[in-house]
């Protein structure tokens, strides 16, 4: 239910981008980031990660959402090493 909700409100926000002109690209980020929180939910990793890929891609200059990556990737992405 909680799914299916996030999933609305993304929608509706991914609406919304096409009908604003100033701060579409506000929103969008906003629908980005509420997507990134739906798909967390989804227990998905390497799906989360793609999004987060594409949304640190189009806002590069975005500290708090590349704080979120970085701290996302290092708690649900960890990688063995063989050489330790």
């Amino acid at each position: 239910m909680l799914i299916l909700i996030f999933w609305i409100l993304a929608y509706t926000v991914y609406l919304s981008c096409y009908t604003c002109s100033l701060p579409s690209v506000v929103t969008f980020l906003v629908w980005l980031q509420t997507y990134i929180t739906l798909e967390e939910a989804t227990g998905d990793p390497a799906r989360v990660q793609v999004i987060y890929e594409r949304a640190v891609a189009d806002f590069p200059i975005t500290h708090d959402l590349w704080l979120k990556y970085t701290d996302y990737v290092e708690k649900n992405l960890k990688v063995q090493c063989s050489w330790i």
